[in-house]
């Protein structure tokens, strides 16, 4: 159970620093300093970065290829969050 937190921890970790990333890509233009601006603190919940990651993707701000890979990932950082407040519940 501790290796499993840990790891969550860590791709929590990684996920945030690759949307820091991103808001320096986004920050060259009005709009994109913005969306930034509502990333940044979203980050640490990988639900509401979703909206803005499908946002940007679909304003075409940054390259799809970026944008897939954090679509991704913030998906399934919010499955296992969900489900692991499902497991506590019915603990």
């Amino acid at each position: 159970m501790e290796k499993e937190k840990n790891d969550l921890s860590e791709r929590l970790l990684d996920f945030a620093a690759e949307i820091i990333k991103l808001a320096v890509q986004l920050n060259r233009s009005a709009v994109g300093r913005h969306i930034s601006g509502q990333l940044i603190p979203s980050s640490t919940s990988a639900g509401e970065t979703l909206y803005w990651l499908r946002l940007i993707k679909k304003s075409k701000l940054v390259s799809s290829a970026t944008l897939e890979v954090l679509i991704q990932e913030a998906k399934e950082l919010a499955n296992i969050i969900a489900k692991s407040i499902v497991t506590a519940k019915k603990k």
